[in-house]
């Protein structure tokens, strides 16, 4: 519990230097961030692919930083007062993380560079009393260096931790340090004091979804304000292409937001706000903005598709040849909805009352559709496949759904 209690202190500090109870701040949280390109045998080191023989010099390239994405720019240039705080986690970091080196966008030096300053330091075999709050004998077990940096003019503070973690709802090994508790105070700290947090694993082990259903409570109504994971695609999560994930920002009341479709229960009041966002900015001629909402909603879309097809519709053919008495292993996903529920329900073999609630999920699902695409997917369609898919054989359900979708 060091790692998480060392990051839970650097949460109190934030507080602490915030000037207003609502200060406009946002928060990066990057697990597995370190730089890829190391010169072998020295892993404090990177390459400059122009410069193989030279570990001095490095450019991290804008596809490959996971330690300040693009997207942190583009906050910075639309609201230049915004603080930013980097939380850069790996127990492979750089002796000095990339984007410290490289000055945000300067050319990079193997040192701390130009307007940074560091502020605070523990390395692997010393410890400073009251960074943790616990005591020498309680570090041994984890003995785990840090770094804070600040650039005052940039109003950007990183946290680098040397670590290595794991969450709910994954069991942690012996190895890593469980920070469920860090993300709990995060999150309820992020709507209290109005942050706007991403947070992403780049270790490649999940998409995060799993993690942003296990929040659900905390997270619903704050999926604008709280953003647990930046990729789908299992194939991008280790080194997709950062250059890639875009958003559009919103202020309102001393705070930033994003536009974001999983931020909504009610599709009706989804499809308004998109309307009114494409509008505004098509009059201000902002054709970028208006290019990331169009494509942050074909993304949710075609994420709605995928979890019908993969996922529902796989849960609710078990669960149908369950009911007919076959004896049939359900592979329930963490990223369904409910999966607590569905869980307790099938581990006591009421696949009735677990059906209902998929196919409740699916209808809400194929609603969101139907009110995106009203000219092409009816609501009389989705009532008649309701009524007819437990007649249905079970394994013709995904192609009777893929059949409905396939317009899309």
């Amino acid at each position: 519990m060091i790692t998480c209690s060392l990051l839970i202190s650097f949460l109190e500090k934030i507080k602490a230097d915030q000037t207003t109870i609502k200060q406009t701040t946002i928060n990066y949280i990057a697990i597995g961030c370190a730089n890829r390109r190391h010169l072998e045998g020295e892993e404090n080191y990177s390459i400059d692919p122009n410069q193989p023989n030279n570990p001095n010099f490095s450019e991290l390239l804008e596809n490959e930083n996971q330690q300040y994405p693009l997207f942190l720019n583009d906050a910075k240039s639309k609201f230049p007062d915004v603080n930013i705080n980097l939380f850069l986690i790996d127990p492979a970091l750089e002796k000095i993380p990339m984007c410290v080196r490289q000055c945000i966008g300067q050319k990079s030096l193997n040192f701390v560079g130009q307007d940074w300053v560091l502020t605070q330091k523990k390395s692997k075999d010393e410890y400073i009393e009251g960074t943790t709050g616990g005591s020498v004998e309680e570090t041994t077990e984890n003995q785990k260096s840090y770094e804070i940096y600040d650039n005052f003019n940039q109003k950007i503070k990183v946290f680098a931790v040397r670590s290595s973690v794991n969450y709910a709802p994954h069991d942690c090994n012996e190895s890593e340090c469980n920070i469920t508790l860090f993300f709990e105070l995060l999150n309820m700290m992020s709507k209290q004091y109005g942050w706007l947090t991403f947070i992403s694993d780049f270790t490649g082990r999940t998409d995060m979804k799993e993690t942003d259903n296990y929040f659900t409570e905390q997270l619903e109504g704050n999926r604008n304000k709280i953003i647990y994971g930046l990729f789908d695609n299992p194939e991008n999560l280790c080194f997709g292409d950062m250059r890639q994930i875009k958003f559009c920002f919103i202020s309102e009341h001393n705070e930033i937001g994003v536009f974001n479709p999983n931020n909504y229960n009610n599709p009706d009041e989804l499809m308004f706000d998109y309307n009114q966002l494409i509008l505004q900015h098509k009059l201000i001629k902002d054709d970028t903005t208006v290019d990331i909402i169009t494509n942050t909603m074909h993304k949710f879309i075609t994420n709605i598709k995928n979890y019908i097809l993969n996922i529902l519709i796989q849960v609710l053919r078990q669960l149908i040849l369950c009911i007919n008495g076959n004896d049939v292993k359900i592979l329930l996903s963490k990223k369904i909805s409910s999966y607590n529920e569905l869980y307790d329900l099938i581990n006591h073999n009421n696949y009735t009352d677990a059906y209902f609630i998929v196919e409740n999920d699916l209808y809400n699902k194929l609603l969101c559709l139907q009110i995106c695409f009203p000219n092409i997917l009816r609501s009389n369609k989705i009532n008649e496949l309701l009524k007819t898919i437990k007649y249905i054989d079970p394994y013709s359900i995904s192609n009777a759904v893929e059949k409905m979708l396939e317009k899309y």
